[in-house]
């Protein structure tokens, strides 16, 4: 698409207003044809003639298309929707990051008139001393095609981009402030947004109980590759279905021209995936009332007829779960959720993961192939807790003096009051495997300490993360019986105040365990291929999310090493796969599964190893008693608190500088003594305060005694501009003393 967002007012009389536009009526290998929309308004009291000038420029500032169109316009006419074919051949195609490069051509829409003429002028005039520039827009533009269609396996909504299946990763995205502060920052929303990419997601949704998103934030999804569902302002919590009323939006025309006023900002952006009306609307012949209901479906034919545009998030009856009460027509799901923590085996044994137990023991005839909404706790770093004022509010509401007796209990009670207020979800879950209940974050020790407790909490988030990814992904384009999946999208990555319910990363930017789950679990950033472990079937599955199909014919194409706590090997084992040919939006099983050895009893690394190019390490930690999954990871608690486990040295230094400040820097890892787990990189400025966000680059989950890594570090665009230049790095690991690495002053980073 190719839409002007704004209008542009100049001084001259004729104006190229907002809705400058281009379809792709049709794509191939060879060629695509656009179809260029523009409107020009004539304000002055004469006939202007002129010419309308169209110019694409590739990223290299090279012309690759332009034409001139004569044009004459009457005195104060606006001229609607003026349209013209282009060919092009040899184009590159926009994708989303983990299909391939989201490429972008730059529009350059002008129109050029005679000082004296009332008739359009020819084209050589162009040159003429007499021609002036009336008006010009520029933006950016990417050509790519979307299809939508009823998945025949999953029997669910499902898309294609440039004709190649795409299966949905994404989170809900709320706004990126509450008080809406940051709504103009291009730097905010690019880090925002960047941050879903370098997890590995491809999607994003925009949720209707918050505001239409602006063009910052559309500019940075389509350069950075990220698809987008975007609602409109309306939601089931007030709209009728839970609260509020029926009748609200009260003012039918104004609330349907700020829709097309919003449909004219945003449709240009090839991000932009397709519309909803908003967040779980119903009923149909109430929510959204009939005349909203009936202008948008209006709107969509006028502005946006080739985008998909659905009216709900979820229906199937006020709680939803009733077939009888389901549309694909009207609604993506008839039910979405759950929102809290379960035990990892879940993801995969459940067709529809936590939702069983709503269905009165049965989840046999459920489908949901299009999850919009399902997620779980989430905990903050410590030291963005103790800028909320919530580890001094633990302290103070500890009656006894003493910090351990502040914290929530194993129940999840005793719950300091500001905990409540800011949204802490509890922790319990209950295993798969002998239904008794258990504290993700007291299954590691109990926590002597706040910061002990959200230390355990960024590994309970972590797996829980990971396991939700990879058991939906697990799921991708399956027979609805064994509950395929055309989309996952987590409630939620993204937080608009600070909070301890879902999210990746915090308010502040800083990364949390949820971040570094939901990274593990796709194998990260413009990552295709991603191997990983079946934790009901203990097979390895192979997930190919590009848009090529891959052979996978080697008898010893994946390899699972065992490792304990020390960092000794203890087993190891070759995997091959049922089909030699990996083929695009599948995953592909191993013929065997993992033959865990009855001898190995503690808790153990696990690591999935691919020679497949390109495929990054997976690595889980994992215990194992005859035969089922033990929840006691104690003693991973007692290696931290220094009571077990080996000694861990850690050698740390700078490799290479880059430049400019965004290019980052290398940071080279050798583990000199013991076992490095869960490592974290802390920026700090000259007064010691954070740097946020930090990117890192594929973090290592483990590193084993010998072992050398490559980290490269790189600051987001908000740090750029607020950080006074980068003077230490910390880097923390789950056991072993803290590294500091002091930046030279000649390699400090500086704001650009």
């Amino acid at each position: 698409y190719i839409v002007r967002t704004i209008r542009i007012v100049t001084d001259s009389t004729t104006d190229v207003t907002d809705d400058t536009s281009s379809t792709t009526k049709s794509l191939s290998r060879s060629k695509v044809v656009l179809e260029v929309e523009a409107t020009f308004v004539n304000q002055g009291n004469s006939t202007i003639g002129g010419v309308w000038k169209i110019e694409f420029q590739d990223d290299q500032s090279n012309t690759v298309y332009q034409t001139s169109i004569p044009l004459s316009l009457l005195p104060y006419q606006r001229y609607n929707a003026m349209k013209r074919n282009i060919h092009l051949t040899g184009v590159k195609l926009w994708w989303p990051h983990t299909m391939g490069e989201p490429y972008l051509y730059k529009a350059n829409i002008s129109f050029l008139i005679h000082n004296t003429a009332t008739t359009p002028i020819t084209i050589p005039a162009e040159t003429s001393k007499n021609v002036v520039l009336s008006d010009h827009v520029t933006f950016s533009f990417g050509i790519r095609t979307i299809q939508t269609y009823i998945h025949p396996r999953t029997n669910g909504r499902a898309f294609e981009i440039n004709h190649i299946p795409i299966f949905l990763q994404g989170g809900n995205w709320i706004a990126t402030d509450a008080m809406l502060q940051y709504s103009t920052s291009y730097e905010r929303y690019y880090d925002e947004v960047c941050l879903h990419r370098e997890a590995g997601l491809n999607f994003i949704r925009i949720w209707g109980g918050g505001i239409a998103e602006r063009p910052e934030f559309y500019n940075a999804a389509d350069e950075l590759g990220m698809l987008v569902m975007q609602e409109f302002w309306m939601t089931g919590d007030n709209n009728g279905r839970w609260g509020g009323s029926y009748d609200t939006p009260y003012d039918a025309d104004l609330y349907l021209r700020q829709a097309e006023d919003t449909i004219l900002m945003l449709r240009r952006h090839p991000s932009l995936l397709f519309w909803c009306g908003g967040n779980e609307l119903w009923p149909r012949n109430k929510s959204p009332r009939t005349p909203i209901q009936l202008g948008l479906q209006k709107l969509m034919g006028k502005l946006d007829y080739d985008r998909f545009f659905i009216l709900s998030s979820m229906d199937g009856g006020h709680w939803g779960l009733d077939y009888s009460d389901h549309d694909d027509d009207f609604a993506l799901a008839v039910k979405d959720g759950p929102y809290g923590l379960l035990d990892p085996l879940t993801f995969f044994r459940e067709n529809n993961p936590g939702l069983q137990q709503q269905q009165n023991g049965s989840s046999s005839i459920l489908n949901i192939s299009f999850q919009p909404e399902v997620g779980s706790s989430s905990m903050p770093q410590y030291e963005s807790l103790l800028r909320m004022g919530l580890v001094q509010n633990a302290i103070m509401n500890d009656d006894d003096n003493k910090t351990n007796n502040a914290l929530p209990t194993l129940d999840d009670e005793n719950l300091p009051p500001l905990w409540s207020y800011h949204n802490f979800e509890g922790y319990s879950v209950k295993n798969m495997e002998n239904n008794k209940s258990y504290n993700a974050i007291y299954q590691y020790g109990k926590p002597l300490s706040i910061k002990e407790f959200v230390a355990r909490a960024q590994l309970a988030c972590h797996q829980q993360y990971k396991s939700l990814i990879e058991g939906f992904t697990s799921k991708m384009f399956d027979d609805t019986s064994r509950g395929g999946k055309t989309a996952v999208t987590i409630w939620k990555t993204q937080t608009p105040w600070p909070s301890l319910r879902g999210f990746m990363y915090d308010w502040f930017l800083d990364l949390s365990g949820s971040f570094h789950g939901v990274t593990a679990g796709t194998g990260g950033k413009s990552v295709p291929i991603h191997v990983q472990l079946n934790l009901e079937s203990m097979k390895i599955e192979l997930v190919n999310r590009g848009r090529t199909n891959l052979n996978v014919s080697s008898s010893s194409a994946i390899v699972v090493d065992v490792f304990d706590i020390w960092s000794k090997h203890k087993f190891r084992q070759y995997f091959s796969f049922e089909h030699a040919t990996s083929t695009l939006g599948s995953v592909s099983t191993s013929r065997d599964a993992l033959s865990w050895p009855s001898s190995i009893t503690d808790v153990s690394f696990v690591r999935i190893r691919s020679c497949i190019e390109n495929v990054r390490d997976n690595w889980y930690w994992m215990r194992r008693i005859n035969g089922v999954y033990s929840n006691d990871y104690s003693a991973l608690g007692a290696w931290r608190d220094g009571k077990y486990g080996p000694t861990v040295k850690l050698d740390v230094n700078i490799l290479d500088m880059k430049s400019p400040p965004n290019d980052g820097f290398l940071l080279r890892l050798k583990v000199m003594e013991g076992l490095v787990f869960y490592p974290t990189f802390t920026a700090r400025n000259h007064v010691g305060d954070r740097v946020l966000p930090l990117f890192v680059d594929h973090m290592p989950m483990v590193i084993l005694e010998g072992e050398e890594l490559i980290v490269h570090l790189s600051l987001g665009k908000t740090a750029q501009i607020n950080a006074r230049g980068v003077k230490t790095i910390d880097i923390d690991m789950w056991a072993g003393e803290r590294k500091t690495l002091f930046m030279p002053s000649w390699t400090s980073l500086r704001s650009s």
